[in-house]
């Protein structure tokens, strides 16, 4: 081999090398064998039962993305179910999150469901979330009935509530009074912040 080639060979083997630790470049993913808690919360000092709910991956991938943007970082996708279960492990309810989202679901990051009374009927209301754009992510809002089942709360027009600040998977509504809360996210078009209210009917939020 002449010095030329050899040194045509060496330069390719370093830029090889170099492309493959460059951690800006997206990973293959990993095919998910069993569940994965995305998220877990013992119920016991929310509601006085020895429950726990979690939202768990159950099926799909794993993958790791560190070029900046929206999902730097890790990413779980695929199928994700909410489970309650009792303090043995047996599972109450279920509830497929993705049938309540229009597209794909990723989560990038282990986060805490917050936990609220938004209607005052007693029962635990919660928001599960994902990202819609740098204004604002997109939430439904599901609630825990009395006979521990996982359920979402119907919003009138459209169950899709906008909101910036807090996390982006779960985040706790700014309560106006018992039965009322109060939305905020940025319009780029109108360059203001605009606010929505919620007030629960008996049956449904109505957006006021």
């Amino acid at each position: 081999m002449s010095k030329r080639s050899f040194g045509y060979l060496m330069l390719l083997m370093i830029l090889v090398l170099l492309t493959s630790c460059n951690p800006s470049q997206s990973r293959e993913s990993i095919r998910v064998e069993s569940d994965m808690t995305i998220a877990y919360s013992d119920m016991y000092p929310i509601t006085g039962k020895h429950h726990t709910l979690s939202l768990k991956l159950v099926e799909g991938s794993y993958s790791e993305d560190w070029s900046p943007g929206p999902f730097m970082g890790r990413n779980w996708k695929g199928e994700f179910r909410l489970i309650l279960e009792d303090e043995s492990g047996h599972a109450l309810s279920s509830l497929n999150l993705n049938e309540y989202f229009l597209e794909e679901l990723i989560f990038n990051d282990l986060f805490e469901i917050q936990f609220d009374d938004y209607n005052g009927d007693q029962a635990i209301d919660f928001t599960i979330g994902q990202y819609s754009t740098s204004n604002g992510n997109v939430y439904r809002l599901f609630t825990l009935t009395a006979d521990d089942k996982i359920q979402e709360l119907e919003i009138d027009n459209n169950q899709e509530l906008i909101a910036s600040g807090g996390d982006r998977y779960s985040i706790k509504l700014k309560k106006l009074d018992s039965r009322s809360f109060q939305t905020t996210h940025y319009n780029n078009a109108a360059g203001i912040e605009i606010e929505v209210t919620y007030t629960w009917d008996g049956k449904k939020f109505i957006r006021n």
